[in-house]
């Protein structure tokens, strides 16, 4: 083979610290320290306060290109203009759409003045959002979706209910909380998008948008998907980079929150309008993958991979867009994965391939995944080297990608597999099967490796 396991491992591992790197820098963009002696960024905090007429004051530097140093966290520094600077310190304290006008690269001073001496009288600050708008926030269209939560879910969370309110500062969120009044809902929706920092970002980090997901969560009993950035739904509103799911969510409970009514019975609000989603046994081994019991992880994501493909697929990219961490134990691209595996089981179930394999074969390979003498190794490489079978390939192949984060296991696996498929080429060759099934392993590992070449522009 062309790619054996071994140079999947090393070039795995070489993209996940390329990766690791490219989110630290992302993170470390969050918190910008410039000189608070520029006009502007004294314009960002009369904007703030919600002053209007700070407005007509960045205007005019909409068309100036005179350069800017920002200094980001982690001593990134950045060399900008002040228009993009007074660009973006609109966009983070206003709510104004499309329709309304484009924040674009290309706005200048004179449309940007013209739009506001036509809506002065219309804009106003929304406490609520902590940002300017026009169009109110109850009057916007958002899609939402609701689904169950796990009752494992639901007992973790009512655990840590008192917690989780006595971490919110807000009293009045607390306060309506105690009244029964769903108004409490749009507060925490509130006080979760307004959470976003100077790049119109959310982070979780030294904040406390996991616990306002939580508290709503908790009060209404369901889970509930919006949509984020690039207009896709999420179901991990805490885990968006980007404000735009926490803002519709805020809308959706600005217009929404006074149907929710609370139900003494079952001590949580409802609303009769929404229809919740049921909770399948895929969203059930999701939550699974990131528990902290090895075994548990590692069980559920070996019974994923026999689960309907398309719902392993779409819980995959979910999962996979919001950036949830997985237990150590599972693949280095858990979600990802996943999808190929998912796709390989029922292939071979459809065509009669076997991939789980005998006793004795996993016997073998849980032994390769033991501290071995090199002698040891080798001796057992070479044994299943002469007898394994093309039958049993693809299960030799399931179980080392399920194992792929076991050095020991990986480092024999490749030479396996290069010498077993040089050896029993022409075999191979001569089984319309096996063959079939060879090369629809590797068009489904070609898009891994496609997928990681992405992730560094390759």
């Amino acid at each position: 083979m062309n790619h054996s396991i071994l140079d999947r491992k090393i070039f795995l591992l070489l993209i996940s610290i390329i990766f690791w790197q490219l989110s630290f820098a992302q993170n470390s963009l969050v918190h910008i320290t410039s000189d608070p002696k520029h006009q502007l960024y004294k314009i960002d905090q009369k904007l703030k306060s919600g002053d209007k007429n700070a407005f007509f004051e960045i205007a005019p530097y909409f068309d100036s290109k005179k350069e800017l140093t920002e200094r980001f966290a982690y001593n990134h520094i950045s060399a900008t203009t002040e228009a993009e600077v007074a660009r973006r310190i609109v966009e983070v304290n206003s709510l104004f759409t499309d329709e309304e006008i484009r924040l674009n690269d290309s706005i200048s001073s004179q449309v940007f003045l013209s739009f506001l001496n036509a809506n002065v009288e219309k804009i106003t600050y929304s406490k609520y959002a902590g940002a300017f708008l026009i169009t109110p926030l109850e009057f916007r269209t958002t899609k939402i979706m609701f689904r169950e939560i796990t009752k494992d879910k639901v007992k973790e969370l009512k655990n840590e209910f008192q917690t989780t309110l006595n971490s919110i500062e807000n009293t009045d969120i607390k306060s309506y909380i105690k009244q029964k009044d769903p108004k409490a809902l749009f507060l925490i929706a509130s006080e979760l998008y307004k959470e976003r920092d100077w790049l119109n970002t959310i982070s979780r980090y030294d904040s406390d948008v996991d616990e306002y997901i939580k508290l709503l969560q908790i009060l209404i009993n369901c889970e509930f998907a919006v949509e984020g950035w690039y207009e896709k739904m999420t179901w991990h509103i805490e885990e968006d980079f980007y404000s735009t799911a926490a803002l519709n969510l805020l809308c959706y409970f600005s217009a929404n929150y006074s149907k929710f009514k609370w139900n003494e019975k079952t001590q949580i609000f409802e609303n009769k309008e929404i229809q919740i989603l049921p909770i399948g046994n895929e969203n059930y081994l999701f939550r699974l993958l990131s528990n902290k019991n090895n075994s548990v992880a590692l069980d559920a994501f070996i019974q994923l991979t026999i689960c309907n493909p398309t719902k392993v697929t779409e819980l995959a990219d979910e999962y996979d867009r919001a950036d949830i961490c997985a237990n150590y134990t599972l693949p280095t691209f858990p979600y990802n994965f996943l999808k190929q595996l998912v796709a390989l089981t029922e292939y071979c179930n459809d065509n009669g391939i076997d991939f789980t394999g005998s006793s004795q074969l996993k016997s073998a390979i849980n032994k390769l995944d033991k501290k071995l003498s090199f002698s040891e190794r080798r001796r057992l490489e070479d044994s299943l080297i002469n007898n394994l079978t093309l039958e049993e390939i693809t299960a030799f192949e399931y179980w080392a990608l399920i194992n792929e984060e076991s050095w020991g296991l990986t480092y024999s696996a490749g030479r396996i597999l290069d010498v077993f498929y040089s050896k029993n080429w022409e075999k191979l060759l001569k089984d319309e099967k096996q063959l079939n099934c060879y090369l629809k392993k590797s068009a489904l590992f070609n898009r891994l490796l496609l997928w990681m070449m992405t992730l560094i522009g390759g």
